[in-house]
Order: C-alpha cells, then structure tokens, then sequence
C-alpha cells in the first residue's frame, strides 16, 4: 500500500537497471520470472510486460501460468517457463479478448510482446472500458514522487 492506502503493483520481480544484467536466484519469484532473464539477459521494458501479464495470469485463472503445484521446485517451473507456451485463460468471466492480450503479454520472445508494462496496463483499461467494468487506475512511480513533491511545496 502507498501512504495514501492504496494498493500497489510494482517491480515484477525486477528490481534492477534496464539493459544491466539480472540474475534469478531461488529466492526470487520464479514463476513470473520472464525468459531471457532465466538465460541472463538484462531486463527491458518487455520483461516488464511479462510479469505484469504473468501476475495478471494468476490473478484471473487463480494459478501461475506455469506452476504446476504448490511447493513446485523453482528449478522445474523455470524449465516450463523456458519452453514457453502460455494456455490460454478459458472461464465464461473472462473475456477471450483479455485472455488473448495475458498471453500475448507472455510471449517467450521479448521482441514478441507488448513494448512495455505501461502499454499493456493501457490496453488492459481499454479492455475494462469495453466490457462497462470500472476503469483501474494507474499510477506510475514518477507521479507518486511528482505528488509527493507538490505536496512538500504546499
């Protein structure tokens, strides 16, 4: 929560420069770790994009994408991450636009995906306009710090 009390969705399990390198050791949150980081790329915007579709994955479908069962070694999710292919997201509440956009969001291939988290989080409020749902709100870490600095002057 923020120091307003409002929930927050950050980091994604990447919590480092973009385009340094990263490395997922057993204490991180495997199962929305993206591939290239499991290979050991650095982090991009994309990657991103990948934990935010994967987080929204286990938010809908109740499950991560690619944890077969609670306890699931990191080393045995981590391979099925590698191999890719997200299965759909399939519930009579789930639109399959939405589902199509989740997955699309876990795409093994960075170059593949939705350019960043923002970008996807901005289809994710179109999606809940198109379907009469209420619109969540986004706030980016630099708006916080811009309010914050507003409030100070005050």
């Amino acid at each position: 929560l923020t120091e307003f009390d409002e929930p927050v969705l950050s980091d994604f399990a990447v919590a480092g420069p973009i385009g340094e390198p990263f490395v997922v050791g057993i204490d991180e949150t495997t199962a929305h770790t993206a591939p290239e980081l499991l290979l050991g790329e650095g982090p991009t915007p994309a990657t991103d994009a990948y934990g935010l579709a994967s987080t929204l994955y286990e938010m809908i479908s109740g499950r991560a994408a690619f944890r077969a069962y609670d306890g699931e070694s990191p080393a045995s999710v981590s391979l099925r991450i590698l191999a890719g292919g997200v299965r759909p997201i399939v519930a009579p509440e789930v639109p399959l636009e939405l589902s199509d956009l989740v997955v699309w969001g876990m795409t093994a291939n960075p170059n593949e995906r939705p350019p960043s988290a923002a970008w996807l989080a901005e289809e994710l409020g179109r999606l809940e306009q198109t379907n009469g749902w209420v619109r969540t709100k986004m706030v980016t870490g630099e708006a916080h710090v811009d309010d914050r600095r507003k409030r100070r002057r005050r």
